[in-house]
């Protein structure tokens, strides 16, 4: 499966891996099933870890449903911040273009290149037992 999840409450922070070939379906059952999981609480933090994707098969046309689904989670988001960790060009792109066509005032989001920089941004530290590829969740 090229996502997996966990929730660490503690840290009002929720991960999310996204790997191999990831495309507009994959990312958009990601984020339902993330932000309707009942350890998710409107406002946490979350992090897209977009590092191991290897292809990231977007259309232009993939857009606008990719925005029906942000705007479906709206109230289950909250306020808070999201980062998106995505180093590697398309993925990059595709992200910001993607942050920029889904409009959340009351969220802050960010793609960054390397994670150090959206932990900090997060003010977070990674769980110790995060791996991309395993679910798990941490209350």
């Amino acid at each position: 499966m090229p996502f997996s999840y966990m929730i660490d409450r503690g840290r009002t922070l929720a991960v999310a891996g996204l790997t191999g070939r990831v495309d507009a379906s994959v990312f958009s059952d990601a984020m339902y099933d993330l932000y309707s999981d009942d350890e998710w609480s409107e406002g946490m933090k979350s992090l897209w870890d977009l590092r191991y994707v290897d292809e990231l098969v977007i259309s232009p046309d993939d857009i606008p449903a990719m925005v029906n689904v942000v705007g479906s989670l709206r109230e289950k988001l909250g306020d808070g911040r999201a980062a998106f960790v995505a180093p590697h060009e398309p993925v990059h792109s595709i992200a910001r273009l993607i942050l920029l066509r889904t409009r959340v005032p009351e969220r802050e989001r960010r793609v960054f290149r390397q994670i150090n920089d959206a932990l900090d941004w997060l003010d977070v530290s990674l769980p110790d037992d995060y791996t991309p590829g395993a679910r798990a969740h941490n209350g």
